[in-house]
């Protein structure tokens, strides 16, 4: 058998099912793997070893008497820092919360436990999940690369072997971006879809919670037990599905020619499948950027003020989220108000293709990942005028997010899945959209049924040697 940290989370399952893989050996190759490539990726914000290893021999034992609870059973896996962990602190990848173990699980986090799961530890997040860099981070495909975020150590850790799955949270494309960078699959299910509760949020009316895994099958395995749907599908017939293409792609996204070409040769590899292929226009994409994503700091500064941190604690936040919150601070009620109706606007035309279509396919970013040193050379913070148009608040650049921001305004499900490389090696991936995450990870399976993508693995021998 290969290295088990090498496995997909269905190998891993089959494997412990069988009776060929314990669940403690598979959570002493992820730990020794994480020993090996941690110095360099830096995905976890805290590790718990030791429970860890508890929970793997009680889970190894239970094997003998009772069989695996679910695939689950014995799956080391990462909880990104905003999801509370009963021992462990909740930090949000910033130095405004105290660091006082929380004493409960976050519901969703019970019932990744009651499946079998061990929680191997914290995953890195941008701070409060505000942007797209999660320092110290790096890529796994290459460490002078950002992971993406702002679920980036989730990301970086299931490419690297560190886990085989990872929760994260996406607002406007933190599950997705990171799942495209890092080479992986991952899935932004509807809004209100999973427990909120222990789960810091960054926006209100956008935030949901999902898995990172390496493959759609490994995604619908995690999203059955967060949403308990054990009777969640993945084999609908793509045959019998419309699959809309954006058309003309490169005037509604300015994407880089080998992203287009993926996403081209994706479409072509279901066609093939026997799904129908149909142009579509969708609103402009860019169109959104500015009145999303004042709503999505308006949500975060109200938040803040709330649980009292800001301005209390101002002293405390990083310089780009403390730019969020003074540039929030200056919009004002019209502004608002006016941002709704524009967000309204453009979501009905963009659900209105789905009156033609099962499914979208759409670029998850527009380009692979970009250097640390591109990352905060875009991202270096700029004064911020007072209104609803100010919106590039840095440190995220709209366009990093403008393919993924618009489905969650829209409240729908997508999983981002690998599709090519570009010429520098890096993962590239595609979004398959849909009205419920069933339609989606069909999609999404049934692509990677027949492509290879996702079976890539990083060059771990360079990130364990830098």
């Amino acid at each position: 058998m290969q290295n088990p940290a090498d496995l997909s989370l269905d190998e891993a399952a089959a494997a412990i099912r069988k009776g060929d893989l314990t669940p403690l050996d598979l959570l002493e190759a992820c730990l020794s793997r994480l020993s090996e490539v941690e110095p360099t990726i830096r995905a976890f914000a805290t590790i718990d070893a030791d429970r860890a290893r508890r929970d793997g021999a009680a889970l190894t034992s239970e094997l003998d008497d009772n069989g695996p609870r679910t695939p689950l059973h014995g799956i080391p896996m990462g909880l990104k820092d905003v999801i509370d962990v009963a021992g462990m602190p909740t930090l949000a990848g910033s130095h405004v919360l105290d660091e006082e173990p929380v004493p409960e699980d976050a519901p969703v986090i019970t019932r990744l436990r009651e499946a079998g799961a061990i929680v191997l530890g914290k995953t890195t997040t941008h701070e409060f999940a505000s942007g797209v860099s999660t320092p110290p981070t790096r890529n796994p495909w290459d460490p002078n690369r950002i992971p993406g975020g702002s679920s980036g150590g989730s990301g970086a850790a299931v490419a690297a072997g560190e886990c085989l799955a990872a929760l994260g949270t996406d607002s406007g494309g933190s599950i997705r971006v990171p799942a495209a960078y890092c080479g992986v699959s991952g899935l932004r299910p509807r809004l209100d879809t999973v427990p909120p509760d222990g789960i810091i949020p960054l926006s209100w009316t956008h935030d949901t919670c999902g898995p990172i895994a390496r493959s759609a099958l490994d995604l619908a395995h995690v999203w059955s037990v967060m949403a308990s749907d054990p009777d969640l599908r993945t084999d609908l017939p793509v045959s019998e599905m419309t699959i809309g293409v954006l058309h003309p792609i490169l005037s509604m996204l300015d994407l880089e020619p080998e992203v287009e070409e993926a996403t081209d040769d994706a479409a072509g590899v279901l066609e093939g499948e026997g799904a129908r292929l149909r142009n579509v226009e969708l609103p402009p994409f860019k169109a959104w950027d500015a009145p999303r994503k004042a709503i999505v700091v308006s949500d975060m500064f109200a938040m803040h003020k709330e649980a009292g941190w800001y301005p209390d604690r101002k002293d405390r936040y990083g310089e780009g989220t403390l730019a969020f919150m003074e540039g929030a601070d200056k919009l004002t009620g019209t502004d608002l108000a006016l941002a709704h109706r524009t967000l309204r606007a453009l979501r009905r035309r963009f659900l209105s293709v789905f009156e033609q279509v099962d499914v979208v396919l759409i670029p998850t970013t527009l380009r692979a990942a970009p250097t640390c040193e591109e990352a905060e050379r875009r991202t270096a913070p700029s004064e911020q005028p007072s209104s609803a148009t100010f919106v590039d608040t840095r440190p995220l650049p709209p366009e990093v997010l403008r393919a993924t921001g618009p489905i969650g305004w829209c409240g729908l499900a997508s999983v981002s899945v690998p599709v090519g490389f570009s010429p520098e090696g890096m993962p590239l991936g595609v979004q398959m959209v849909a009205r419920d995450e069933s339609t989606a990870l069909s999609v999404a399976a049934r692509y990677q049924a027949v492509t290879d993508f996702h079976r890539a693995r990083p060059p771990l021998d360079r990130v364990a040697s830098a």
